[in-house]
């Protein structure tokens, strides 16, 4: 309210107007749009570095579709397992390691990548690192999660089966660990899923909603986005002001059939593993994306093909 005689104590002094054909991959900058009113798809990314300065460059090791329908109060969230063979907008689509396509190229360029390859168009991203996601879990207090299974990490941490606390610290072990666990990739985009979805509701808690200011200002730096901060802020508030109704989180994790293959980036000649994407599995997440973004309701299901998914120790 303060602020609502602004346009009538500036004025425009000179306006130059530039047009801009941003390269494949090439970062387009922040984008705005009511994100309290209409459906959108953010694709969240985690870099596989931990400098002190936030990039939207770099290898991408967590890679999550993210569609959110306000006017349902639905949330779909899709884990694609980092070395999904998909085509490399910047290097003329040949198939590549979904992981380098962030590489010298930026995130756009795989949200390009994927959103082709499956058939979706993905609006937003939003991109954090090893030390900042440590940051944010501890700044909301940690997440409690459903853990599916016992199991070690390679430095000795014990997860028990059932519910569990992550930090910062244990939470970034969680999800990174890949080595100590029988489907070696696919079990770590599982539980990225699952932390995602355990932050996902804590955030949207009336509890801490009713602190957003504090909250945000709290990761101020400690991620990025294309999504101006006034839109965060008034969606924020719109959460508030929606009533009791709480959001359903569904959510997925895709497999696929392991192989060795050239990459667009290190050469054809030059092997690394990969993961084949099920066709049956792309389809299916092209059309629960579509089901929530034209108002839909959609429902937790069988992933299709998911007892086909083939893991190659690598």
């Amino acid at each position: 309210e303060e602020y609502e005689d602004f346009s009538e104590k500036t004025e425009v002094r000179y306006t130059i107007t530039r047009e801009e054909k941003p390269a494949p991959g090439e970062d387009r900058g922040q984008k705005s749009g009511d994100i309290t009113k209409t459906p959108f798809t953010i694709y969240v990314a985690g870099v596989d570095n931990r400098d002190d300065e936030l990039t939207v460059y770099g290898r991408v090791d967590v890679n999550i579709l993210l569609t959110v329908n306000p006017n349902t109060k639905q949330i779909l969230l899709v884990g694609i397992p980092r070395d999904t063979y998909v085509p490399n907008p910047a290097l003329g689509n040949n198939f590549d390691k979904l992981t380098h396509l962030g590489g010298f190229n930026g995130i756009t360029n795989t949200t390009k990548g994927v959103g082709d390859y499956i058939g979706i168009d993905i609006e937003h991203y939003v991109t954090v690192n090893f030390d900042t996601f440590q940051y944010i879990l501890d700044a909301i207090g940690g997440v409690d999660i459903d853990n599916p299974y016992a199991f070690s990490n390679r430095d000795g941490t014990y997860f028990p089966k059932g519910t569990i606390h992550l930090n910062g610290y244990t939470g970034l072990q969680y999800v990174r660990e890949r080595k100590a666990l029988a489907q070696g990739d696919y079990s770590r985009n599982a539980h990225q899923v699952i932390v995602l979805k355990a932050v996902i509701k804590k955030i949207t808690s009336k509890e801490i909603l009713s602190h957003y200011e504090a909250l945000l200002d709290a990761l101020k730096g400690q991620f990025v986005t294309d999504i101006p901060s006034a839109e965060l802020i008034k969606f924020a508030v719109s959460q508030l002001d929606s009533g009791e109704k709480d959001w359903e989180l569904i959510t997925y994790s895709l497999g696929g059939q392991g192989a060795m293959q050239g990459t667009a980036t290190l050469g054809m000649n030059w092997r690394l593993y990969t993961v084949n994407m099920f066709e049956s599995q792309k389809e299916f997440v092209k059309e629960q994306v579509t089901k929530v973004m034209n108002d839909e309701i959609i429902k937790q299901e069988k992933l299709p093909d998911e007892d086909k998914t083939t893991y190659i120790p690598n």
